[in-house]
């Protein structure tokens, strides 16, 4: 049981980081596109 729910926590965690950093990347992607675009016009 103690393995097993090892597993289930670690695994969770992994999807949060996962997900935090995928949209604080998502956010730096948004702003560096809307800076890009102001420069462009």
């Amino acid at each position: 049981m103690s393995l097993e729910f090892t597993t289930i926590i670690s695994g969770i965690v992994l999807l949060a980081v996962f997900a935090l950093v995928g949209w604080n990347l998502r956010r730096k992607r948004s702003r560096s596109e809307k800076a890009g675009e102001k420069n462009e016009r």
